[in-house]
């Protein structure tokens, strides 16, 4: 993996291809294979744009950071991360649940410079007090799936709402190896703290680049309600609410959320060309 140094703090990564800069950042407790293997299907015929994947700190690779007592903090290090990789270059942004949420703090400090934001089962509201979640409900059971859970595995039976052997393979692969490693005192200590010091439903002005928001109808984690108080600041977005769906969206309704990530890809490609269809080589029609 490549690093970037933030003020002492070093930010492990991995990128692909080349071109305009997207940053899509894991949720809690997960690293970059998540993002990484959640988004680079829609850029496999793709070129112009590179696609950073960085390890928060405290996850993955990336070692905790004492300087890091806060999400400001946190959010302070994503910025500087992004400024170290991208300079003064616009770039565009996406998150997946706690990244989610990150990237809405990205929103409000440097949306000026953002031509697009892509926001998977965001964290809207972090006080806990305030969160209105559905109850967990499975959708599709496999009895494989319950049958080759192992003994540390029994939680996602709680969590998971397509219950088969392809979303269970494919949580393995890119979730559980990461919440193996995370450092669990950095997260708890981190964890402690609700919020980021402002709303992230009240910017200063609405966000007009092209906006895809995406929750899960039965997503007992982060929910759906939340995601939806955001629709009047992004006038461009395109929010859905999947049915069958939880906090593994992306997997249990898999080709809905290729096709949608796909078509918001477009619409950020049509928009930085000025409204123009760009072709293959780059130019438009």
């Amino acid at each position: 993996m490549d690093e970037c140094s933030v003020n002492g703090v070093t930010v492990k990564y991995t990128s692909a291809g080349s071109g305009l800069p997207l940053v899509m950042l894991h949720g809690w407790g997960a690293d970059h294979r998540l993002a990484e293997r959640m988004i680079e299907p829609a850029f496999a015929h793709r070129s112009g744009w590179r696609r950073i994947y960085p390890d928060l700190p405290g996850m993955g690779c990336s070692a905790p950071a004492q300087s890091i007592r806060s999400h400001d903090d946190m959010l302070a290090v994503v910025e500087g991360f992004i400024d170290s990789l991208a300079g003064s270059e616009r770039f565009v942004v996406g998150g997946v649940s706690y990244g989610g949420y990150l990237a809405q703090g990205l929103v409000q400090h440097m949306g000026d410079r953002i031509d697009g934001l892509l926001l998977v089962v965001p964290s809207v509201e972090r006080d806990r007090a305030r969160q209105h979640f559905p109850p967990h409900e499975v959708r599709v059971v496999e009895p494989a799936f319950a049958e080759n859970l192992t003994h540390d595995e029994k939680w996602l039976t709680d969590t998971i709402v397509v219950q088969t052997m392809s979303v269970l393979d494919q949580v393995r692969e890119e979730l559980l190896p990461a919440l193996g490693i995370a450092n669990p005192e950095f997260l708890q200590r981190l964890g402690r703290e609700n919020s980021l010091s402002f709303d992230v439903r009240s910017p200063a002005r609405p966000f007009t680049a092209p906006t895809l928001v995406l929750a899960g109808r039965q997503d007992s984690v982060t929910g759906y309600r939340e995601a939806l108080t955001l629709i009047e600041h992004y006038p461009h977005g395109t929010f859905a609410v999947l049915d069958s769906a939880g906090h593994m969206l992306h997997r249990e309704q898999q080709a809905v959320f290729r096709s949608l990530v796909s078509e918001w890809v477009d619409r950020v490609e049509i928009g930085r060309n000025g409204g123009r269809v760009p072709d293959r080589h780059g130019k438009t029609r």
